[in-house]
């Protein structure tokens, strides 16, 4: 009974080992696969166009498509020069600073401020470039934009302003400007605090009663400075200065400023200057209030 029982057992046994055999190690001879339910399968081809059974992108690369993975050392279909510089080596001019770029080789993806002879931004004005395609490295005017009467006037600076009448640069600012308006028949400045100014009488000897509230300026450039000048006093409430404040053939203005240079100044069209509103300071603060608004930029008529 027992010589039975032991003849049986290594009968199991050796099934065992040979079903362990196809089951495992490498696709040799032809071998037998052992598929996942314990049948035996036939062997798998490596070639055959098929990953199937025991093959693998490792053991049979034909059939199984390793995959798109960077850093591989195979510059993939799904790969490129900017997506994996280390499969795919770098290019200047892909968009992207990577591999062996800096901004001393590839300006053009890495930024920086030098690049090849005619680089805009290398401070020299090279052949290729013009004031109009590379102003930072070749000085003066576009061509296209040829210069006017007015080119230098973007050279306002409040801290630099001669004020022919009272200094107010430092008064509170307390009013905005809204909007300004100049014509031969009136120039207006409309600001938030009109008519909210305290009122001032005693200005005129001759009507101490008349209230002002306030004084319109104009900021103007002469030979290459900028004045600050008073253009008249304005009652409570007004923002607008009438008909008759300068003789016909002058235009508005100049006659009424009342101070040199700006009393002789005549303003050109389409010249710049600035106007604002502040409280009486014409001949000195004379109301319990010196404030006044923002200085508005606006184009002589």
């Amino acid at each position: 009974m027992m010589a039975v029982e032991s003849v049986r057992l290594l009968i199991v046994g050796a099934i065992g080992l040979t079903l362990a055999a196809c089951g495992s190690g490498p696709l040799e001879g032809g071998a037998n696969d052992v598929g996942a339910d314990g049948t035996v399968e036939p062997p798998a081809e490596c070639g055959d166009g098929i990953c199937e059974g025991r093959e693998s992108p490792l053991t049979c690369p034909a059939d199984c498509v390793q995959p798109n993975l960077c850093g591989d050392n195979q510059c993939g279909p799904d790969e490129s020069t900017a997506s994996c510089a280390q499969d795919c080596g770098s290019f200047c001019g892909d968009g992207v600073c990577n591999g062996t770029e800096s901004t001393e080789t590839c300006t053009q993806d890495c930024g920086g401020n030098r690049g090849p002879p005619g680089f805009c931004g290398d401070g020299e004005c090279g052949p290729d470039e013009t004031n109009c395609t590379c102003a930072s490295d070749c000085d003066g005017v576009c061509a296209e934009d040829p210069p006017t009467a007015f080119s230098d006037y973007d050279d306002f600076d409040e801290n630099n302003i001669v004020w022919l009448h009272t200094d107010v640069s430092g008064w509170d600012v307390t009013s905005t400007v809204t909007g300004t308006h100049i014509d031969y028949d009136k120039l207006c400045v409309y600001h938030t605090k009109a008519g909210k100014w305290p009122e001032v009488f005693g200005i005129f000897p001759e009507a101490p009663e008349d209230p002002m509230e306030g004084n319109i300026w104009i900021i103007a450039r002469v030979d290459g400075v900028w004045y600050a000048a008073t253009f008249d006093y304005l009652r409570p409430g007004d923002e607008c200065k009438y008909d008759g404040y300068a003789p016909d053939d002058e235009g508005p203005g100049p006659s009424t400023f009342g101070a040199a240079p700006l009393s002789t100044w005549a303003p050109q069209s389409g010249e710049p200057v600035y106007m604002f509103m502040s409280t009486v300071a014409r001949h000195g603060p004379l109301g319990p209030l010196n404030e006044r608004s923002d200085y508005a930029p606006l184009i002589w008529p």
